[in-house]
């Protein structure tokens, strides 16, 4: 009886998550259904003990999350020069905001966004 006790209240912890997090926006969603999947297949091949690094699947979600965060980095650079073409664009370094932007997330989402973050923000002001 006792694992019952302990599933149901797994169960509303879980549901109790989905409802706050379902409040954010589509870019913000797209980024934490990608998380919820990398998690869930981690933690998976952990239990089979297989590495990350050997797995196709894990390989292929976040080269997936990368070129989603790429592509969104880069549409709304390309957007702001094209509403408001600037002279000039000072990219901050938002590391802090990092930090607490992606503290609810697992090591291998925050991995990918701050690998592409603010080195690609640079990369892609240069090129506009």
């Amino acid at each position: 009886m006792p694992s019952d006790k302990k599933k149901k209240r797994h169960h509303q912890k879980n549901t109790h998550r989905i409802q706050k997090k379902s409040k954010r926006n589509s870019q913000l969603s797209k980024v934490q259904e990608y998380a919820r999947k990398i998690d869930r297949l981690q933690r998976n091949l952990q239990r089979q003990g297989i590495k990350p690094s050997q797995s196709r699947r894990f390989k292929e979600l976040t080269r997936k999350l990368s070129e989603f965060i790429k592509n969104e980095v880069r549409r709304i650079i390309n957007r702001i020069v094209k509403l408001y073409n600037p002279e000039v664009i000072v990219i901050e370094n938002l590391k802090s905001l990092y930090k607490k932007f992606l503290s609810e997330y697992p090591k291998a989402v925050k991995k990918v966004v701050a690998r592409y973050g603010y080195g690609g923000a640079k990369e892609e002001v240069k090129r506009s």
